[in-house]
C-alpha cells in the first residue's frame, strides 16, 4: 500500500494499492493494522477532499445551527455532492453545492444541542463577500462582510528561513 494522506488530528490513513489499475482508496486509523475500503476511487477521493478542504479553509464562510426540521429550508437553493462522509468524519457528513457556494453539513460538537433537539451545523462558504452575506442573510447575519478580518501580529525579527 502506498500512503499518500494522512489525517493528522484523527490519526487517520489513506492509501491505494499500486497493483491495483483502478486505485482504489483505503483507510485506516492510528494504529489499527487492517485496511478498509473506503468505497472511492483516488480521482474521486481527491476531488471530495477538495471540496471539503474548500469549505473548511475558505477565508469567506460562517458556520450556523439550524433545527432538523428547517435544514431543508436552509438548504434551498443548494445541492447534495455525492460524497459520502469521510471515515475520519461522521457518518452523517454530507456536502452540497449551489451556483456559488458549497456547504458541508455535520451533526453539532457535543453540547450545541440540548436533550432531545436535532440539529444540523452547517458551514457555509463561497467566493465572494457578497455571496456569503446574502446566505448568512437567512439566517439574521447579515453584516458578516462588513465585520474586520483578524490580524495577525509579525514578530519584530524575520524567521530565519
Amino acid at each position: 500500500m502506498l500512503e499518500f494522506w494522512v489525517e493528522n488530528q484523527n490519526g487517520y490513513f489513506w492509501a491505494v494499492n499500486l497493483d491495483d489499475d483502478r486505485l482504489q482508496v483505503f483507510s485506516r486509523r492510528a494504529g489499527e493494522g487492517d485496511w478498509a475500503r473506503s468505497g472511492e476511487f483516488l480521482s474521486e477521493f481527491l476531488l471530495h477532499c477538495t471540496v471539503r478542504e474548500a469549505v473548511i479553509g475558505s477565508a469567506s464562510k460562517f458556520t450556523t445551527f439550524v433545527d432538523a426540521s428547517e435544514a431543508s429550508e436552509a438548504l434551498e437553493s443548494f445541492e447534495p455532492l455525492k460524497f459520502g462522509a469521510l471515515d475520519s468524519e461522521e457518518p452523517q457528513v454530507k456536502l452540497w453545492c449551489s451556483e456559488d457556494a458549497l456547504v458541508r453539513m455535520a451533526p453539532p460538537p457535543m453540547g450545541y444541542a440540548g436533550p432531545g433537539e436535532q440539529v444540523w451545523m452547517l458551514t457555509f462558504a463561497a467566493l465572494s463577500d457578497s455571496a456569503i452575506e446574502r446566505y448568512a442573510s437567512r439566517f439574521g447575519l447579515e453584516s458578516l462582510a462588513r465585520a474586520e478580518p483578524a490580524r495577525a501580529e509579525l514578530p519584530y525579527e524575520p524567521p530565519p528561513f
